[in-house]
């Protein structure tokens, strides 16, 4: 850990704007922005055995997202199987947890409820929850979200919210969740 915590500092001092440190108890391995070309062939092993490992799960609890440094390192479905995390669909890097992970290079959503991709049925989820404007994320869709949102029409003010649009067992999903948790929030929850 201190290998670790000193390798963060000296990247953060050199300038690297997303730093990610990986140890696995053998061994530790620096990943910065600027410098992720030196580790392609190591992503593209952890990225095959964690393709290979992965499990889906269900929708429960809360959709956790990886920072950009796991997902430009490629690391992320590794450090997600450490976790105890399960994807949401094999093709798209959002995980499942029960409970919010308490990590920095993790954003973690509470679910409060899904369906699938219908501008109806979207509107319907946030009038029912008093959601104002809802901060939009979208992975793993070919879908026009600036034009599924403009069939929901105008929103006023209200409660915060997230619409994270996606894929989940190959079906297109709209989830419903509150703002991202900070660490120190995830503690709150426990």
């Amino acid at each position: 850990l201190a290998e670790g915590i000193l390798r963060y500092a000296r990247a953060t001092r050199e300038g690297a704007r997303d730093v990610a440190i990986v140890l696995d108890g053998s061994s530790s391995m620096t990943i910065t922005s600027e410098g992720r070309r030196n580790f392609d062939e190591a992503k593209k092993v952890a990225d095959d055995k964690a393709r290979a490992d992965a499990e889906t799960g269900p929708a429960e609890g809360f959709l956790c997202e990886p920072s950009p440094a796991l997902l430009r390192s490629g690391v992320d479905r590794v450090e997600a199987r450490r976790l105890g995390l399960r994807l949401a669909d094999r093709d798209v890097s959002w995980f499942f947890s029960p409970e919010p992970v308490r990590d920095p290079f993790w954003d973690c959503f509470p679910l409060l409820a899904s369906s699938p991709l219908s501008a109806g049925k979207m509107k319907r989820m946030l009038d029912e929850r008093g959601i104002g404007i809802p901060v939009v994320k979208k992975r793993g869709l070919k879908t026009d979200v600036e034009r599924e949102l403009s069939k929901i029409g105008r929103r006023r003010e209200g409660a915060p919210g997230t619409l994270l649009l996606t894929r989940l067992g190959g079906e297109a999903v709209a989830f419903l969740a509150g703002p991202a948790l900070t660490p120190a929030e995830t503690e709150d929850v426990r």
